[in-house]
């Protein structure tokens, strides 16, 4: 899959604007888009990338609305990071359980000690928090003016059909979302989304 260093100076101009309306200036952000059919954006560390497709397909203001949708998960960075610490902790465990280096693993050994308890015990926890962080990057992208763009952006990525993944992966997609939410559905539905930013607005 191969990355690049986005050269729209339009998205990059919005990102540096948004930066400082929120107050996230300081942080190192980098941005940059990946090849794919799918209508997508997302967080890699204190970076923000798009799909290819996100870029074609959708105009500025869209864009604009899914890069704040972005920035609002960083400024609401403690659920998010709560919710980085459950997904990546049993991964970073086991790779270095396999690896046999038994001391990091110690280091480690709480954080997936507290997986088992939030699977187990607090899955309902978990799931609300990630509805709620949804509905809070929403929120912020249209309190910086995105509401149109954001419903119309929403409203394209549900009539896009971009669903060409082969049997394998969507396999083990639905292997890992049983593994951390037990098949629960923990990501708003478009429709939820959308009644969500009529309400801010």
């Amino acid at each position: 899959m191969m990355i690049n260093f986005t050269r729209s100076e339009e998205l990059k101009s919005h990102l540096i604007e948004s930066k400082k309306k929120l107050k996230l200036r300081f942080l190192p952000f980098f941005f940059f888009s990946k090849t794919s059919n799918a209508i997508n954006a997302g967080m890699f560390y204190l970076g923000i990338y798009m799909n290819t497709a996100t870029i074609e397909i959708l105009n500025k203001d869209e864009q604009f609305a899914v890069l704040d949708h972005e920035l609002g998960h960083i400024k609401c960075w403690k659920s998010d990071l709560t919710l980085l610490l459950y997904l990546a902790s049993p991964i970073f465990f086991i790779a270095y359980l396999l690896s046999r280096n038994y001391i990091i693993c110690l280091y480690i050994l709480p954080f997936f000690i507290l997986f088992l308890i939030l699977r187990i015990f607090m899955l309902d926890y978990i799931v609300n928090m990630k509805l709620n962080a949804e509905f809070a990057a929403d929120k912020i992208s249209a309190e910086l003016g995105n509401s149109h763009g954001l419903i119309s952006s929403l409203t394209k990525i549900e009539n896009y059909d971009h669903k060409k993944s082969s049997k394998i992966v969507l396999i083990i997609i639905k292997f890992i979302y049983w593994f951390y939410f037990s098949n629960r559905s923990f990501y708003p539905s478009i429709s939820e989304r959308i009644k969500k930013v009529r309400e801010y607005t």
